[in-house]
């Protein structure tokens, strides 16, 4: 498409990457193979260097990018954070808390590197008046003009019902003239019908690694058993002796849980239909976990299993119970959005029997194609994949970006 609108084709190099997360940095390093990899984006000094964990040695941040690709902590703006606070309203231009910081540091790496765009990725909230502002205050103080919209990955292919805000920030000494491009509709020119079929992105029955990750949870499944059992042990031991128990437990879960299953006169886990118990045993689930499922599958917003065939199990009754609005907002066969916490359960006819998304499987929904030899367990890729851009998306904003730049040096 980019040498049909401009006559120029492009090719890429990886120049560097920033995460400071361990276990992504080990993904990274094995999967991408930057030359650089550092370790955080608020970790350079005055020097504008930081450890390169490929090395360990002190290396400076490459002078001159074409293009930074980042993003900064969401955890400010989320709605799923339920921590108030007091900055949060204003996070971006008061630098405060993660969001701000990481805000800030990127910033600090543009400084450095002026690259000829900036691609950045937050939730929707980030489209806010105020940080627009602020955003765009900050960019055009170091040349650049900024152009943002919102994306769902399920409009660009992936089967993933996942809204981000995009923001792509071109150096006004590079930027073709506005009027001769739309940004908005050169993006929208890329969506398609409708995403891929989500069965092209999980592993087929029989699959090694799929039957190794299931007996995996299987016996992390017996071994926590065994250990509630010795614990159940312990405490009527503790009992006999006249010893005072204290027991710690989820009460607002607790009492939002049983309250939902009280108005739906639904049966405990101790009788849930064969099946779910199946399922629960397979996947590892704990009884809470347990009960949710069947809530799920058995409850008055039961999904049809042709055009619902997945649902996201998530520790919290009564949010999993009022999926009222949940068809409208996915395609037929597209996944709910992909958080580090998320555990989706794919169900029939999708595959055999239900289970969990693996974490290899979740990265596929990302858009980005994991293999072995990262050394990570399945649920670290599971974690991996809910932090992960969209891939997808990023090659939408990367090709209309290109096409307003006045200058290839590729």
């Amino acid at each position: 498409m980019l040498r049909d609108i401009t006559g120029h084709a492009v090719n890429s190099k990886l120049a560097m990457e920033i995460e400071a997360d361990p276990r992504k940095r080990e993904w990274l390093a094995k999967t991408s193979h930057p030359e650089l990899l550092f370790d955080d984006v608020t970790a350079f000094g005055s020097n504008n260097e930081a450890v390169n964990h490929i090395d360990g040695e002190y290396a400076p941040l490459p002078f001159k990018l074409d293009c930074y690709s980042c993003g900064f902590s969401c955890k400010d703006l989320s709605s799923l954070n339920n921590v108030s606070r007091e900055w949060s309203a204003d996070c971006l231009a008061s630098g405060q808390g993660s969001t701000g910081a990481t805000w800030k540091g990127n910033l600090d790496v543009v400084d450095a590197t002026k690259p000829l765009w900036v691609q950045m990725e937050n939730v929707p909230a980030a489209l806010h008046l105020r940080h627009r502002r602020t955003m765009e205050a900050d960019l055009r103080a170091r040349g650049y003009c900024l152009f943002f919209i919102k994306l769902n990955a399920v409009r660009y292919g992936l089967p993933q019902s996942r809204q981000r805000a995009w923001f792509s920030a071109i150096r006004e000494d590079v930027v073709v003239e506005r009027a001769k491009w739309n940004f908005a509709e050169l993006v929208a020119q890329l969506e398609l019908c409708e995403p891929l079929p989500l069965r092209d992105f999980l592993l087929p029955p029989g699959d090694k690694y799929l039957e190794q990750v299931m007996a995996e949870r299987q016996q992390a499944a017996e071994a926590r058993a065994a250990r509630a059992a010795r614990a159940k042990e312990s405490a009527n031991a503790q009992k006999k002796t006249g010893r005072k128990i204290v027991k710690r437990c989820g009460k607002k879960w607790l009492a939002d849980h049983w309250k939902v299953r009280r108005a739906l006169n639904m049966a405990t886990s101790l009788e849930l239909p064969t099946p779910i118990k199946t399922a629960a045993r397979k996947n590892g689930m704990c009884e809470r976990e347990s009960d949710l499922l069947d809530i799920i599958v058995n409850g008055p917003a039961k999904p049809n299993a042709e055009e619902q065939p997945t649902v996201e199990l998530k520790h919290s009754a009564p949010r999993v119970v009022g999926r009222q609005g949940v068809k409208k907002r996915h395609f037929s066969g597209a996944t709910s959005c992909l958080l580090p916490t998320s555990r989706m359960m794919v169900m029939p006819p999708i595959v055999p029997e239900m289970r969990y998304l693996l974490g290899r499987e979740a990265l596929a929904i990302q858009g980005l194609d994991c293999g072995g030899g990262h050394g990570l367990t399945d649920s670290e890729l599971q974690h991996i994949a809910g932090n992960a851009f969209s891939g997808s998306c990023f090659a939408a904003m990367f090709l209309a970006t290109l096409v307003h730049l006045n200058t290839y040096k590729f």
